[in-house]
């Protein structure tokens, strides 16, 4: 494995976790804000199509950015020996961490609320319903809870998306 390839690896895990920890909180906050602020739906899709465009651009114009960072010049060798594990199973192994990182992480907070709207549910004193005011936290984690695993489900997909342009 070549220090580019590397750095590859490196920035597409980078914009896979800005996808995961921006992207997905920002749409949900239109369902939070409600659609009477126009300013803050506007502001929301702005910041969208943003996270969405540096996304891209790391995604797609990988060794652009390598070239114009100077990434893979100073090493004194063109070659990194990991040994016998191939790049495939580098990005395997790296797109489960990924995936349960991101369910697992979210998995306290989904446990909390899912307990905060059952208490408000069964309760008869209407001072233990303010607990759960609002459903965002548990839409926000249970999407998080499932994007993960579904990470970790299709990631030969992924393997491919990384793998088709550095072959």
């Amino acid at each position: 494995m070549s220090p580019k390839d590397l750095f590859r690896i490196i920035l597409k895990i980078i914009a896979l976790i800005v996808a995961f920890n921006s992207v997905v909180p920002l749409l949900l906050n239109v369902y939070n804000i409600g659609f009477n602020e126009m300013y803050a739906i506007f502001m929301t899709i702005g910041l969208t199509l943003f996270y969405l465009a540096f996304i891209y651009f790391i995604m797609i114009k990988v060794d652009l950015i390598i070239k114009w960072l100077k990434l893979d010049s100073g090493f004194d060798s063109e070659v990194f020996n990991i040994g016998n594990i191939s790049f495939k199973k580098t990005i395997d192994i790296s797109i489960i961490i990924l995936g349960l990182y991101l369910s697992l992480s979210s998995l306290p907070t989904l446990l909390q609320e899912v307990f905060l709207l059952f208490k408000s549910k069964v309760s008869y004193n209407l001072l233990n319903s303010v607990d759960f005011q609002n459903d965002y936290y548990l839409y926000n984690s249970i999407i998080q809870f499932f994007v993960g695993l579904i990470i970790v489900a299709s990631r030969k997909l992924i393997i491919n998306l990384f793998t088709s342009k550095t072959k």
